[in-house]
């Protein structure tokens, strides 16, 4: 299983504290916007900002404690130690059930329907099962649940809102498979990529849902203004009914991938050498690599590139997570390294400007785990302090002010023990 004990969602922050895996006495605590009950069950928190941060009173399952949590922006998931069972927390869409809440896609840990890991993207749900199937439900209007099945003019793609479904995959020679291969999800705010392989040893990386700027690795793709030698310009066309968008297509050029996520339009993968590769969209740098994609692109933005640090050389990380148009990797030295947008001064030292590569972020040393979905960063530190930076507008990480805040500060230090205390990341550790 995958333990993350912090998450940052999109305007909301949680993190399970412990003294260890199986801790009875474990505590969630929450803060941020409880739009959609997300945070706190209690109606009194409905659709309130939880300030200061407060022990969630989210309900778990009888002699359970979570192991993992997953929140981004309507709800929130958690994993649970001895079934493996899942539960989702918010509010379903008109459309689309991701909440796991229907007939048949209960998530109870019985039989064969034991997770080893889930993550939210923005209104969808994924579940890796211990069959090594990957399982996905919520809102597929862009074919992120990876069914393989056909866009409808007129309808979109089925939701398949009360019914279990497995992702799909394509091969280059058309080949359609439901493997049982899976050993690691992660999920982009509207895409999903997967890795294929043995567990211990790595492996490919397959993506569906949203390819607006090739972070799927999918290659439909046009070439604008293509004259004589030049490559031209690289054109998705961000339409659901681009080929194959629900079918999980392999990304080409990644080697014994261990861990993998994804942003608003780009992914990126951690392969077992400690190399961090991204592809996709890169106007503000989130590649990593000292370069950045303008209004054309005339490089394949589907072709992962190596992060590399301020001196040049590549990176070499033990887990990472992305956020809408960042990226960042705790590196084997438990520095915490950032690259792309720093909206909000996410990157800290009171700085909005981009990172063209994996720069340290100040003060984030000694870190365990980290997490960014939108633009705040929370990390964990292996002395079991939480801290975080960056957007503070629903006051997910200060009370009073809703001001940003540009260097670190340390969360739930003072926390009410009415509920659970929690704060979510998701970044994978290996």
């Amino acid at each position: 299983k995958t333990c993350l004990w912090a998450s940052a969602g999109r305007r909301q922050t949680l993190w399970i504290k412990e003294d260890s895996l199986n801790d009875p006495n474990k505590k969630l605590f929450a803060r941020g916007y409880n739009s959609h009950g997300q945070l706190m069950a209690n109606p009194l928190y409905y659709d309130n900002i939880i300030a200061p941060g407060i022990q969630s009173d989210l309900p778990w399952p009888t002699g359970e404690v979570p192991i993992l949590v997953s929140s981004h922006r309507k709800h929130t998931c958690m994993q649970f130690n001895k079934t493996g069972q899942v539960r989702c927390y918010g509010k379903d869409t008109d459309t689309a059930r991701f909440l796991g809440n229907k007939p048949g896609m209960l998530l109870d840990g019985t039989q064969e329907y034991q997770s080893l890991k889930v993550t939210t993207g923005t209104h969808h749900t994924a579940v890796l099962l211990k069959t090594g199937k990957l399982s996905m439900f919520g809102d597929s209007n862009w074919g992120q649940t990876g069914t393989g099945e056909a866009y409808v003019d007129g309808q979109g793609f089925p939701n398949n809102t009360s019914r279990i479904t497995y992702v799909r995959a394509k091969d280059s020679a058309g080949n359609i498979t439901e493997p049982t291969d899976w050993i690691d999800v992660g999920s982009g705010q509207f895409h999903a990529c997967g890795i294929r392989g043995a567990a211990n040893e790595g492996g490919d990386v397959w993506c569906w849902g949203r390819n607006s700027a090739g972070g799927t690795g999918n290659k439909n793709y046009t070439l604008e203004f293509q004259t004589g030698s030049s490559p031209g310009n690289y054109v998705f066309s961000d339409l659901p009914n681009m080929p194959d968008l629900s079918f999980a297509k392999k990304v080409e050029g990644i080697e014994k991938a261990v861990a993998v996520d994804g942003g608003l339009a780009h992914t990126c993968a951690l392969q077992k050498n400690g190399l961090v590769k991204c592809w996709g969209d890169n106007k503000f740098s989130q590649y990593g690599d000292n370069t950045t994609h303008g209004d054309l692109v005339y490089t394949d933005p589907t072709i992962p590139q190596i992060m590399i640090k301020e001196d040049g050389s590549p990176l070499v990380a033990r887990a990472i997570t992305v956020g809408e148009q960042t990226s960042c990797a705790i590196g084997i030295d438990d520095q915490l390294y950032c690259a792309g947008r720093s909206l909000h001064m996410s990157q800290g030292s009171d700085s909005n400007s981009v990172r063209k590569v994996a720069t340290p972020v100040a003060g984030a040393t000694n870190v365990k785990q980290a997490s960014i979905a939108w633009h705040h960063l929370v990390w964990l530190t292996n002395d079991n302090k939480l801290f975080g930076q960056g957007q503070n507008h629903n006051q997910q990480l200060r009370d009073g002010s809703t001001d940003d805040i540009g260097t670190p500060i340390e969360l739930f230090s003072s926390a009410s023990t009415t509920s659970r205390e929690h704060e979510l990341l998701r970044t994978y550790n290996w």
